[in-house]
């Protein structure tokens, strides 16, 4: 048996942004121009603070808060997730605030029914998590190898349910160390209308392999799931449907 992503894609590409400044105003236009999904984490207390960060990574960028009015409209279209109140560093969900957790913290979003959780530990790889609490993205939008990655995810030999996660922050395409709005554009670009790729958010991509793995575990002989499934049985392509049986 053979699994698949829905529409029987085998490969998945999701971006994750966090802190919810004004710069999402722009990213979001880029990623609707190429019908891309994203997840955006935001801090819930500081909505419309206004300010700046000083040193990030050697760059003194704007760090404006949306307003929360904006919200809704803004982020239209994609996924909403949480980077805590105000992008406390956790270690006792989301997107962790500077990547930082441990065990406890996985045990107690746990407990609270959070779904997924995404680190800053990126794995240049194109993996599903084992546990989507500890979920690694495989890089940085401004990381040094994202176009060796992009050739290697777009071709047909690449790994049958190849997961593509891009995470950053739209502050950070302000830097000016080279023209990173473009760069971002080429990217949303080159990855956009592939007919073997789903384009889809955090929160779609953890509930559908959740679902193919509690179908993994009842042996394969029913669909106890309330989602689709797309597999090949017999050497057929089926669609799954709740309650039913290959």
């Amino acid at each position: 048996m053979i699994f698949y992503y829905p529409s029987f894609k085998a490969k998945a590409l999701t971006f994750s942004y966090d802190d919810g400044t004004v710069q999402d105003r722009r990213l979001t236009e880029i990623l609707k121009k190429y019908n891309l999904k994203a997840t955006f984490n935001l801090n819930s207390y500081t909505f419309g603070e206004k300010g700046f960060l000083e040193n990030h990574g050697g760059f003194r960028v704007d760090f404006d808060k949306i307003n929360s009015e904006e919200v809704i409209s803004l982020y239209d279209g994609f996924e909403v997730a949480g980077h805590t109140t105000r992008h406390y560093n956790l270690p006792i969900g989301l997107a962790y605030p500077c990547g930082v957790y441990d065990e406890r913290t996985i045990n107690r979003l746990e407990s609270l029914g959070v779904r997924f959780a995404r680190t800053v530990k990126d794995t240049l790889r194109f993996e599903i998590p084992e546990n989507f609490l500890s979920w690694h993205p495989t890089c940085h939008d401004h990381a040094t190898q994202i176009d060796t990655l992009i050739n290697d995810f777009l071709p047909d030999n690449a790994p049958h349910l190849a997961l593509f996660y891009i995470w950053g922050h739209a502050f950070e395409l302000d830097k000016t160390d080279s023209d990173r709005w473009a760069d971002m554009e080429n990217i949303c670009k080159s990855l956009s209308n592939k007919n073997d790729v789903w384009y889809a958010t955090n929160g779609e991509i953890c509930e559908y392999i959740t679902a193919l793995r509690s179908f993994e575990a009842t042996g394969c002989k029913k669909n106890n799931t309330e989602h689709n499934l797309y597999i090949e049985f017999d050497g057929k392509r089926i669609v799954l449907a709740p309650d039913e049986t290959p």
